[in-house]
């Protein structure tokens, strides 16, 4: 907005006379009302249920007020969901547009939520409305009772003021309040939180500890000497999977830095010849997919996805796509997933990793390029990584 600034200068003029003297003075008075004729009025105004599963149980009649709208279910087995559908009025006399969303999750990672027809960008004209959907489901996935059970969204949009402005569109990502996205969240490891010499916690509230077998907790990293450390998980065998780990490599070596390989399964791996890549089984053999060359000693937030047709790698903020259809085959022996090493049933076996180890996850779903790349963003700040 600009700004005019009007000055004015009041001078006392002053005659002095030999018989005397008078002094001529003026005053001046400015007196005036401005009104702001326009309005600024958006809320929700309806929450309406689309679709729910049999064992889904609504607790409490969903309620849509101002700019808060509340909903309660509860679920009873995993794979049911629910949808809602909210609509969103701009009763003001402004026209609008989304500057931001912040999508929190918290409490159980077994219950996920998904927003769609809501993103950055969206515009909303003086007396319109818009609607956009909530799903929140039950992780088919889940296999045990998870440690918390209720779960909660929060969600924030910011409106401004439509000027024509140019504002990107972005879809909108659901976050944990490490700012990690939490949906098919299994298993989370940051060193720098709730690790000990013999347990790598695990952040995600599923409880999947991490058992560390050698690996030495250093300044916010374990360290991983390439002949026989490990931190063993649980068997984490999904047919869609992200795989994503911070570390930083030491020497030239075959190694399993995430992975779950036995005649079947996925791992994120080192080859010899210091490039990285995803090994996976699927249509009857093992594919080596991506290849991506790094340097020693030199740190990288790395996160690779499958999806059954398609593989995406992203490192240190870039991606890459290969195609591969086929169906993910499942690692014989209840073979564990493993941090730094390659395991058999739960016991490590090969292809230990040399190097450090920042952070570790594991989804049950291959996220979306985005997510991943919001992802590496938070790792990057986190770990102070450079492209």
């Amino acid at each position: 907005m600009n700004k005019k600034i009007i000055m004015v200068t009041l001078g006392v003029l002053v005659l002095v006379m030999v018989i005397g003297y008078s002094i001529f003075s003026t005053n001046l008075k400015i007196n005036g009302t401005a009104n702001i004729a326009s309005e600024w009025n958006i809320v929700f105004t309806k929450i309406e249920e689309v679709s729910k599963s049999s064992g889904v149980t609504v607790t409490d009649t969903p309620i849509a007020s101002g700019t808060n709208a509340t909903f309660n279910v509860d679920f009873k087995l995993p794979g049911d969901e629910i949808i809602y559908r909210i609509t969103v009025e701009n009763k003001g006399t402004l026209n609008a547009i989304i500057d931001n969303i912040n999508a929190k999750a918290s409490n159980s990672s077994a219950i996920e939520f998904a927003i769609e027809g809501l993103n950055v960008g969206d515009k909303l004209a003086k007396k319109t409305s818009a609607t956009f959907d909530v799903k929140i489901s039950y992780n088919s996935n889940t296999t045990s009772q998870p440690k918390d059970t209720k779960g909660t969204l929060t969600l924030d949009v910011t409106y401004v003021q439509d000027l024509g402005q140019s504002i990107t569109p972005q879809p909108t990502i659901i976050t944990n309040q490490y700012g990690i996205v939490s949906n098919g969240l299994e298993g989370y490891y940051d060193a720098r939180i709730n690790a000990s010499n013999s347990t790598w916690s695990d952040l995600s509230g599923n409880g999947i500890n991490g058992r560390v077998d050698g690996a030495t907790l250093g300044n916010g990293y374990y360290s991983f000497d390439g002949n026989n450390d490990c931190v063993f998980l649980d068997e984490m065998n999904y047919p869609n999977v992200t795989l994503e780990v911070v570390f930083e490599v030491t020497a030239n070596q075959a190694a399993t830095v995430l992975g779950n390989l036995e005649t079947g399964g996925y791992s994120l791996q080192h080859y010899s010849d210091n490039r990285m890549g995803l090994d996976i089984y699927v249509n009857g053999a093992y594919q080596l997919l991506h290849r991506t060359p790094l340097s020693l000693d030199k740190k990288y937030t790395m996160s690779i996805n499958y999806n059954g047709f398609q593989s995406t790698m992203c490192v240190n903020g870039t991606c890459q796509e290969t195609n591969v259809t086929g169906t993910l085959k499942y690692p014989s022996y209840n073979t564990v997933m493993a941090i730094g090493c390659n395991p058999v049933g739960s016991n490590k076996q090969h292809e230990y990793f040399n190097g450090k180890i920042y952070s570790a996850r594991v989804y049950s779903r291959a996220l979306t390029k985005e997510e991943m790349l919001s992802n590496q963003e938070k790792d990057m700040i986190d770990f102070n990584i450079t492209k």
